[in-house]
C-alpha cells in the first residue's frame, strides 16, 4: 500500500510538471506567432476566434482544447510533434529552405550537406 504522504509528494510533482508545461506551451506558442510574423489580434481573428483568445492562452488564463490546439498547429503551418519540440525552430525559414533544397541537384544537395556539417559541427 502507498502512504498518503507518498501520494501528496507525487500530486505536488505532477502538479509541477503540468505548471512547467503551461508555461512551455505558452512560451511557444508567443515563439511560433512571432516567428510567423502575426500579432495576437490577428492570429486570434484569423483562427476564428475573440480578439483577446490567444492573449489569453500566451498569458495562461486559457487553455486551448485538443480540436483548437490542432487547428493553432495547422494556422502555424506545423505539426503537433514539431509544436512540442523545443530545437524545431524558425518553421517558415525551414519550410523555404527545403523549397530551395528540392530543386538541386544531387550533387549540389551533397555539397550542402557538407557545408552544413562543418558548420554544424563546431558547435
Amino acid at each position: 500500500m502507498i502512504a498518503l504522504e507518498n501520494l501528496e509528494q507525487a500530486d505536488d510533482e505532477f502538479l509541477e510538471e503540468i505548471n512547467q508545461f503551461k508555461q512551455f506551451f505558452r512560451k511557444r506558442i508567443t515563439e511560433l506567432r512571432l516567428e510567423k510574423g502575426v500579432n495576437e489580434v490577428q492570429m486570434s481573428l484569423e483562427l476564428g476566434k475573440s480578439r483577446n483568445y490567444i492573449f489569453h492562452i500566451s498569458s495562461g488564463q486559457a487553455f486551448p482544447s485538443m480540436t483548437q490546439f490542432f487547428n493553432i498547429c495547422l494556422y502555424l503551418e506545423i505539426t503537433p510533434e514539431q509544436f512540442f519540440d523545443p530545437n524545431f525552430r524558425s518553421p517558415s525559414l525551414l519550410k523555404k529552405s527545403l523549397k530551395l533544397m528540392e530543386k538541386m541537384t544531387n550533387k549540389e544537395l551533397e555539397n550542402l550537406n557538407v557545408i552544413m556539417e562543418s558548420m554544424v559541427g563546431n558547435r
